[in-house]
């Protein structure tokens, strides 16, 4: 048989999202039909096969014939006059009417005899029962019992709906989840903080199922760190401090500036926080502005392996003041929180550190001399606290004093005993070295006599050019400095021949 239509019966379109749009002889399927609802219009939620079911399940209503419609409803066109429209005005007005039969004019008390009219009503009332039932604060005394029966019923499929799902997704993470040792993790971490390719490569061979790097970073820190001192910190470490005794105790307190604002892309780290507000407000017109350097202390054990960060504070640039309060609350904390005996305080050789050593000037217990090194310990007054310059930045600033003299920024001229000390010695010795066929500096380079802003910071290079086989008295008296102040082995000194790295024994140790 001949199909008579000129349309298809049923037409699906897919566009580019995977969403689907019926046709139904050329005309769009209403949005609210069950089949956009159930399957929320996209062909990711069903196939396109079981699409395809579904529509020929569909019986297609015939619609209105003519004959039923001439019988009870007739098209009438009213047209309107030019003068009630403005600049939109149509070439012929008109309005389209559905008159029912034999409705036209119908009297005031029959007026709800017509089926146009009872529709209209009949849809008033359902919009105004729904609109009073959708309130969201109506008491249940005036909601409609079968409207309480259906939301039960709707929270009772949406809350087994929501258990399946939980079930599903639950399913899921237990076939792909990695149940993580934390000891192992810890010897994970360790090896990515030595070699990321190492165990990248370790991961890829497939001999242990082992996490990403992602993962692990959840277990490097054991808490959130933030400004200030934090009782979190301390209680991290409660467990390996309480097993120390005697000597094990004795600890280090470093502290130190590092700059946090970029120079190159101008980044902004954050404002001022020293922890107290009373420091914050010593100067009210700073209290905003933003931090350029972190002020950490750093705990270190003189005899075990303990170390960690107690505290840092956004900062930009500390004063002697400032620090004194910081530098006891550390301490406080240390002696009677963590029980842990400080007996020495390290920093750099900065202005506002030498200054804070010389607050101390009269709680020196009676030193002599008139260099402040020591204080007595407020929190344990039968101790002292033994101040140290860092020898490596002594060794850098030794360097880089070398290299201004009648070089680089030209802005000093050494000499000692009528003889000049200059930064020139140093780079004709190297290139010297470089024409000579035996090295006689091997450890020299480059690098070590060409700085830039990024070398002068390294000690490894000021270590090389301040040392015995570089330079003359001045590197050999720093050389021997430096090893006075870097101990650290028992039988180092017997292997490289120094003397000074040897271990201190007694109080009349010529050093």
């Amino acid at each position: 048989m001949v199909d008579p239509y000129v349309l298809p019966h049923l037409e699906i379109v897919i566009d580019e999202s995977l969403g689907f749009t019926v046709k139904v002889f050329g005309s769009y399927l209403p949005k609210d039909h069950p089949l956009y609802l159930n399957h929320g219009r996209t062909v990711r939620k069903i196939t396109v096969s079981n699409l395809l079911r579904q529509l020929e399940g569909y019986k297609l209503f015939d619609g209105v014939s003519t004959m039923e419609l001439n019988g009870k409803l007739y098209h009438h066109v009213i047209p309107l006059s030019h003068d009630t429209f403005g600049e939109e005005e149509q070439q012929f007005p008109h309005k389209i009417v559905f008159f029912c039969v034999s409705k036209v004019l119908f009297a005031v008390n029959v007026r709800n005899s017509c089926p146009v009219q009872k529709y209209k009503k009949i849809e008033r009332i359902k919009v105004g029962q729904q609109s009073l039932l959708m309130l969201i604060k109506a008491p249940v005394s005036r909601t409609d019992p079968k409207q309480i029966k259906l939301t039960l019923q709707g929270q009772r499929l949406r809350c087994t709906e929501l258990e399946q799902q939980l079930k599903d997704m639950k399913a899921q993470l237990q076939k792909s989840n990695i149940e993580i040792d934390h000891e192992l993790s810890d010897d994970f971490t360790r090896i990515i903080a030595k070699s990321l390719s190492c165990y990248e490569e370790l991961r890829n061979s497939g001999v242990l199922e082992l996490p990403s790097q992602r993962r692990l970073k959840d277990y490097q820190n054991a808490i959130k760190p933030d400004r200030g001192f934090e009782k979190g910190v301390t209680d991290v470490h409660k467990q390996q401090m309480d097993s120390y005794f005697d000597v094990q105790r004795n600890v280090v307190l470093l502290f130190d500036e590092m700059k946090v604002l970029n120079k190159t892309t101008g980044e902004l780290i954050g404002f001022r926080d020293l922890g107290d507000p009373d420091l914050n407000f010593e100067a009210l017109e700073k209290v905003d502005m933003i931090a350029t350097h972190a002020l950490a202390f750093i705990v270190h054990g003189v005899c075990s392996d303990l170390k960690f960060g107690l505290a840092h504070f956004a900062t930009t640039d500390n004063t002697e003041a400032q620090l004194m309060p910081l530098f006891w609350e550390a301490v406080c904390i240390l002696e009677t929180t963590c029980n842990l005996w400080v007996t020495a305080a390290t920093s750099d050789g900065a202005s506002p550190n030498r200054r804070f050593y010389r607050l101390h000037k009269p709680l020196d217990g009676d030193a002599d001399g008139d260099v402040c090194y020591r204080t007595v310990n407020l929190y344990a007054p039968h101790r002292y606290v033994y101040f140290f310059s860092d020898a490596p930045h002594l060794v850098k600033t030794t360097r880089n004093c070398l290299k201004s003299s009648r070089s680089g920024s030209n802005t000093r001229y050494m000499w000692n005993n009528g003889q000049y000390i200059m930064w020139q010695h140093i780079t004709e010795i190297f290139y010297q070295d470089i024409d000579s066929e035996l090295k006689l500096l091997p450890k020299l380079t480059y690098e070590d006599v060409n700085l830039n802003a990024y070398s002068v910071m390294r000690v490894d290079l000021a270590a090389q050019v301040l040392s015995a086989t570089a330079t003359a008295k001045l590197c050999e008296m720093v050389d021997s400095l430096f090893d006075c102040l870097n101990v650290r082995s028992m039988t180092e000194h017997e292997r490289k021949h120094k003397p000074f790295i040897a271990p201190y024994t007694s109080l009349n140790d010529r050093r």
